[in-house]
C-alpha cells in the first residue's frame, strides 16, 4: 500500500446533498481499496482563474493509504463526474511518528517567535511613547522659562511706559 493525498476543487453551486454524496462516495471507494488516514473540507475558496465559469470552489482533501491500482479507478470516477472541476492524486511519504513530532515542535517554534515578534513591537510602542513623553517634557519646560521671561520683560516695559506716561503729565 502507497500513502495518497486526493485534493479536489467541487462546484459551489452544487447542492449539499449531492456534495455530500460524493463525497461518501469517494470515501467508501477509498475505504474499499485502503484506509482513510484525514479528510476534511478546507472551505470555499476563490479561484485564481476561472474553471469552467467558475471563480469559487468548494476545497476538499483526504489523505489515504490504498492499493496502486486502485487509484486509476479513482481518476476515473473523479474525471467522469460533473460537480468536480478539479482534482489532484498525489503520492506521498507516509508520516512517521517522529515526522509528526518535528511539525509540532516547528509549530510550536512559529508561534513562540511570532508572540515575541508581537512583545517586542509592544515593547517598542511603549518605549516609543516613554521616549516621546520625555523629548516633550524638556520642551514644555523651555516654552514656560520663555514665556515667564517674556513675563518678566512686558513687565518691565508697562513699568518704562508707566513712568513715561507720569513724567509727561
Amino acid at each position: 500500500m502507497s500513502h495518497y493525498e486526493l485534493v479536489y476543487l467541487m462546484r459551489v453551486s452544487t447542492a449539499d446533498g449531492d456534495a455530500k454524496k460524493l463525497h461518501t462516495q469517494i470515501a467508501d471507494h477509498i475505504k474499499a481499496h485502503g484506509e482513510i488516514i484525514k479528510e476534511g473540507e478546507i472551505g470555499e475558496r476563490k479561484l485564481a482563474y476561472e474553471i469552467n465559469k467558475e471563480s469559487h470552489a468548494d476545497y476538499w482533501l483526504i489523505e489515504f493509504n490504498a492499493h496502486t491500482d486502485s487509484i486509476t479507478e479513482l481518476h476515473r470516477m473523479l474525471t467522469l463526474n460533473e460537480h468536480v472541476l478539479r482534482f489532484l492524486i498525489a503520492q506521498t511519504r507516509a508520516k512517521t511518528k517522529e515526522d509528526i513530532e518535528r511539525e509540532e515542535q516547528m509549530k510550536e517554534s512559529i508561534e513562540k517567535s511570532r508572540m515575541r515578534k508581537v512583545q517586542e513591537e509592544k515593547n517598542k510602542e511603549r518605549t516609543g511613547v516613554e521616549d516621546q513623553q520625555k523629548k516633550e517634557l524638556p520642551v514644555k519646560k523651555v516654552v514656560e522659562e520663555k514665556e515667564k521671561l517674556s513675563l518678566e520683560e512686558l513687565d518691565k516695559k508697562l513699568d518704562e511706559l508707566l513712568k513715561d506716561d507720569s513724567l509727561n503729565e
